[in-house]
């Protein structure tokens, strides 16, 4: 024997799902006849349309709007979620997402606005297709883009058409809102690490700025936290290499004879986001050498270069006068002593032919003890040098 209450549960369930089934028909069958009558407006008009995104429905009909009520009463769960995923999104910083719209708008009644402003930039591109997001700096706004859109559509018909009536398609301005939440997420950068060799004599320093090895972004120390911070030293092998830092410089001791590792590590503004940055300074320490002073140099004069030769002997040249060049050797612990010689007649002509040239002079040079600077003195053809004449070094040969 069947269970009367059981038997009424299956058949209402039954009757439920043919009316359902039987109105998501009817609406399907309503949605067709409305859009076959844009499209032949469209059609009659010659025009092209193009979207907004997400516009705001417009239903018309008592039958359209209770069977629309109908579905969303048994879906409202669903309909809520998608609802709530079309209208937020992420991007990263520095990043963009493009959205199509979905028909053509009125360029001058759009207006877009994000609130808290600064952490993402939204525009409409050239052709007025897309909508552009992108990712400024890490953070969550909210984006509302407001304005109307073009629709074809043909007036409502209270009554059949008489005969002979025409009722052609009419242009309406739709308006419509919609936001969208945007969270920008810091973009994750890989960090810049580099190895740089630095030769360094045993017993000697050299000094240079951090900004050198770190970056132009960390020349400035007043800008610590604002465009670089988390600046670190960590050392390698004291026995072998010491590393000093003295506000924006940073000195390097060799001590003994070997190789030893000192890195420096910190952190810069990049993109929107903070980048990692690392240096491996591979320091070689050996003993110190006649051409602790070889490499290209800034002086009072201009540029001089000096270039190592056979023993004690060096060669070098110089900007400031025409075929200039220097010939010297090694005098002591950090001092040389060389003769300049240039081919123009602007100096003192010299009794002596020296180099092929009558136009020369005597130079002085001493060295500091990181080698990084000099004192000299310099005079014209076989006199005793008496003029003022420094410098600094540009760079390591």
């Amino acid at each position: 024997m069947r269970n009367p209450i059981r038997h009424f549960a299956q058949g209402t369930i039954r009757t439920l799902t043919v009316a359902c089934f039987a109105g998501l028909l009817a609406f399907a069958g309503y949605s067709w006849m409305q859009r076959s009558r844009q499209v032949l407006a469209e059609s009659l008009t010659r025009k092209t349309l193009s979207v907004v995104l997400w516009p705001e429905p417009r239903v018309t009909g008592r039958f359209a709007a209770a069977l629309i009520m109908f579905v969303a009463s048994m879906f409202w769960g669903a309909a809520v979620t998608a609802f709530a995923q079309q209208r937020s999104t992420t991007v990263d910083v520095g990043r963009t997402k493009s959205y199509g719209l979905l028909r053509e708008v009125y360029p001058r009644s759009i207006n877009i606005s994000s609130a808290p402003t600064g952490i993402a930039e939204v525009s409409l591109d050239t052709d007025k297709s897309k909508l552009r997001i992108r990712g400024v700096s890490p953070g969550s706004t909210v984006v509302t883009v407001s304005g109307t859109y073009r629709r074809i559509e043909f007036p409502p018909i209270p009554r059949p058409p008489r005969p002979g009536e025409n009722r052609p398609p009419r242009e309406v301005a739709v308006p419509f809102r919609h936001t969208i939440r945007v969270t920008v997420l810091p973009r994750i950068l890989e960090p810049d690490r580099r190895a740089i060799d630095i030769p360094v004599s045993r017993g000697f320093t050299r000094t240079y700025q951090i900004h050198i090895f770190m970056g132009p972004v960390f020349r400035n120390e007043n800008e610590e936290g604002v465009r670089w911070r988390n600046f670190r030293v960590t050392p390698g092998d004291n026995n072998i290499a010491r590393a000093g830092v003295n506000r924006m410089r940073i000195g390097i001791t060799g001590v003994n004879g070997g190789q030893t590792t000192i890195t420096l590590t910190g952190e810069r503004l990049f993109q929107g986001t903070w980048q990692r940055v690392v240096r491996d300074l591979q320091v070689r320490v050996g003993a110190a050498t006649s051409s602790s002073w070889a490499g290209t140099w800034k002086t009072s004069h201009g540029k001089m270069i000096l270039v190592a030769g056979p023993g004690k002997t060096f060669r070098g040249s110089f900007d400031w006068h025409k075929g200039g060049r220097i010939i010297g050797s090694v005098d002591g612990p950090r001092r040389l002593v060389a003769y300049w010689i240039h081919s123009e007649s602007n100096t003192p002509r010299c009794v002596t032919e020296r180099d092929g040239s009558y136009y020369w002079g005597r130079y002085v040079f001493t060295f500091n003890s990181d080698w990084s600077a000099f004192e000299g003195l310099v005079s014209s053809c076989d006199e005793k040098p008496s003029g003022a004449w420094s410098g600094k070094r540009s760079s390591i040969p």
